[in-house]
């Protein structure tokens, strides 16, 4: 095992500031009402610190890594962890799961009709139809990738849908995805590349081997882990 690289950081004197939640959308708080108890920018962070950090609350921007003052500022961010191995999805999860791999295997619903929270209706017209066959087993291991290129059974599915998990990065298309998101959630119009980049591209992270204890599975990554982006890619037919 390759020895842990050094962490290393720049403590900053902890300050408040106006606040973007509690306030009109594309305005700030009138007062400063967002306070942090410590702050810095980390040069480079190892995995394994950068994750005791947040386990102790801390959270980061790009390289700017500040610790939330939860007592004092107006809005609190709590922090909701999840038992990943202990978790067992409900009746309306599985069906929502099952319904978008439908979708894309046969193409039973209409493009518009389809929303990003499962809302669309079902039609099971087009899907081939077995006699006497046995009720679907949920998986959600196997199920939640289901429909994904490379996973996909059908031999021509309706659509094509790719996961990808790529190294933090900026292209043309990330960015007018996240400017469109400023502005339909936010109502932000003041955005930049460089602005992009300092809070969704630039990290501290340093790379570091994955170990896997087993034969590492086809829709994990073979690199080393680090800052990374997730990319969904729906291809209509």
């Amino acid at each position: 095992m390759a020895p842990e690289p050094l962490s290393i950081i720049s403590p900053l004197r902890a300050h408040s500031s106006t606040c973007g939640y509690c306030s009109p959308p594309g305005e700030r708080s009138a007062t400063k009402s967002n306070y942090h108890a410590a702050e810095c920018m980390a040069a480079q962070l190892s995995c394994r610190v950068y994750q005791e950090m947040i386990d102790r609350g801390w959270r980061r921007s790009g390289v700017y890594c500040y610790k939330p003052d939860l007592r004092r500022s107006c809005c609190p961010q709590y922090t909701i962890k999840l038992d990943a191995l202990a978790f067992k999805p409900s009746k309306s999860q599985r069906k929502l799961v099952n319904r978008w791999n439908r979708f894309v295997t046969y193409g039973d619903q209409k493009d518009e009709d389809v929303s990003m929270h499962g809302t669309a209706g079902t039609s099971k017209s087009n899907q081939p139809k077995e006699k006497g066959r046995a009720e679907h087993v949920f998986d959600l291991v196997k199920d939640v990738h289901a429909s994904e290129a490379g996973f996909v059974k059908a031999q021509k599915p309706s659509h094509k849908f790719e996961v990808t998990l790529e190294p933090s990065s900026y292209t043309k298309e990330k960015f007018d995805l996240y400017c469109s998101y400023q502005h339909e959630i936010h109502n932000d119009d003041d955005k930049s590349e460089s602005g992009f980049k300092r809070f969704l591209v630039n990290s501290p992270l340093i790379p570091q081997p994955i170990e896997y204890s087993s034969e590492r599975p086809d829709h994990l990554p073979a690199y080393d882990v680090q800052s990374a982006h997730l990319i969904l890619y729906i291809r209509f037919s």
